[in-house]
């Protein structure tokens, strides 16, 4: 995948993140931290879809890992930059870790803000 693709997927990340969190805190919902949840499968889903179109030859693995890295360290800006700004989170120094990370509880790897809903954990 070409560097406009990660481009682009950083882009959606943080268009997707800002229009969740304007429709969770126009409703009321106290739940913000979705809009990374939100932006994490909306971007994932937008890499694969310009990884098929730009470069369908390249290898799966570094693809991933590529989107993974890149993924994590837009989650992570946009996280500390937003909150800087709006104070969006309640407890920042949990939320942050855990986006950046993208694991679930039994290690297997998961997409940056994915949520495993096993024993009500979540890890955004």
């Amino acid at each position: 995948m070409r560097a406009t693709g990660f481009f682009v997927v950083a882009v959606v990340f943080v268009a997707v993140a800002l229009l969740a969190y304007a429709v969770i805190n126009a409703i009321g919902w106290d739940a913000r931290n979705f809009a990374l949840v939100a932006a994490a499968i909306a971007a994932s889903q937008v890499g694969a879809l310009v990884w098929h179109r730009q470069a369908p030859a390249t290898p799966e693995r570094s693809v991933k890992l590529g989107l993974g890295v890149m993924l994590s360290a837009t989650a992570v800006t946009f996280t500390l930059v937003f909150q800087a700004i709006s104070g969006w989170l309640t407890y920042p120094e949990v939320t942050v870790p855990i986006a950046a990370k993208g694991r679930s509880a039994d290690g297997k790897d998961a997409e940056p803000g994915a949520v495993d809903n096993r024993a009500g954990s979540q890890s955004l």
